[in-house]
């Protein structure tokens, strides 16, 4: 959206996001799990394999205990099943297809950018998320790197990420989040600025790639949780 109108953008925020191009060992991981999800459960009904269906909760939720649930509930209700073949190709299509964003784009960011990544996402590592912060020099910058949390962090962390969400808006706007919620309703109220109340510390803080970052290379995804693509 900023790269087609850029004037109609006031900031960015990005969530785990993927990195500008994707890895060819991801997308042959992809395309395995793609064509798995159309083949039926292990009993043969219209429900998505049990090993797919820990892989995909190993993917986006890691080893938090608490989503299993959720998946539970998702798996027994969504449409995202083998006999709807044209969702799960819709679907991967999303990860499989897109166009990457080139380099020269990504240097026409120039407003303020909040990027907030899992140190234990397991499709996209926090490697993914120093590369973000590199491609755009021109942006204010702000990187969060949080401690345990997965792909789906706004998930499993909600605290700490709708906390830096606040702060990051209330910087760029102006308004102070936290004061304006203690306040009564009044019709002449003076909205508060961020000036007027003080930042609450947070058990992490801005991490600002250096040059010798790095990160040792982990298996695939798929072979962690006991399947391969090959």
């Amino acid at each position: 959206m900023y790269m087609l109108q850029p004037e109609k953008v006031a900031a960015l925020i990005l969530c785990a996001k993927h990195p500008p191009v994707e890895t060819a060992e991801n997308l042959e991981q992809y395309k395995f799990l793609r064509d798995a999800c159309y083949e039926p459960a292990d009993d043969g009904s219209d429900r998505l394999p049990s090993d797919v269906v820990h892989a995909l909760m190993y993917i986006y939720f890691g080893e938090d205990p608490t989503a299993q649930s959720l998946v539970d509930e998702w798996v027994a209700t969504s449409n995202f099943r083998p006999s709807n073949r044209k969702l799960v190709t819709k679907i991967f299509s999303s990860l499989l297809d897109r166009e990457p964003v080139e380099p020269r784009l990504w240097n026409t960011i120039m407003c303020p950018v909040l990027i907030l990544h899992g140190a234990n996402d397991v499709p996209y590592p926090p490697e993914v998320a120093h590369e973000h912060y590199a491609a755009m020099p021109n942006a204010d910058r702000e990187l969060h790197i949080i401690p345990d949390a997965p792909h789906f962090l706004s998930w499993t962390h909600p605290a700490i990420v709708n906390e830096l969400t606040a702060n990051f808006l209330d910087r760029v706007t102006g308004v102070d989040s936290h004061r304006a919620a203690t306040m009564p309703i009044a019709r002449d109220a003076t909205t508060p600025t961020q000036r007027d109340y003080p930042l609450g510390s947070l058990d992490v803080g801005l991490v600002v790639p250096g040059e010798d970052f790095r990160l040792p290379k982990k298996k695939s995804f798929l072979a962690r949780v006991g399947l391969k693509s090959n």
